[in-house]
């Protein structure tokens, strides 16, 4: 698995996409550890329009599952991208790296949000 880790980043768009795959994982993970406060307040984290209340209080601890999600797709996409790559499918690989850095950006938009909100609510 070394090796083929090793040859795919002499890939130069493999290596574009891991990179800023990993950027964004590090900015999710310094942004959450910059905002995640603790309280005993509970602080808004689901929004629903179905329900009575549009917006869902829960404990501070859930903020975490957002960053240890960001670090389980990176870790999950790389592997599985490098399986493909292994399997002389490098496109495939590359596409689904690229895929993931659009998953990670989703994921710190939506952090971006729901930190805004808590600070506007604390």
């Amino acid at each position: 698995m070394k090796q083929v880790f090793l040859s795919t980043l002499r890939n130069r768009s493999y290596l574009a996409a891991f990179v800023i795959t990993a950027l964004l994982c590090f900015a999710i993970l310094v942004l959450s550890a910059i905002e995640i406060r603790h309280s005993d307040i509970q602080v808004p984290l689901r929004y629903s329009a179905f329900g009575i209340t549009h917006i869902y209080r829960e404990s501070w601890l859930n903020e975490l599952l957002l960053p240890l999600f960001a670090i389980g797709i990176f870790v999950a996409h790389t592997v599985i991208s490098l399986k493909f790559a292994s399997l002389k499918h490098i496109t495939v690989a590359i596409a689904f790296q690229w895929l993931t850095a659009i998953m990670l950006s989703l994921v710190f938009m939506t952090l971006l949000a729901i930190f805004k909100i808590v600070s506007v609510l604390q």
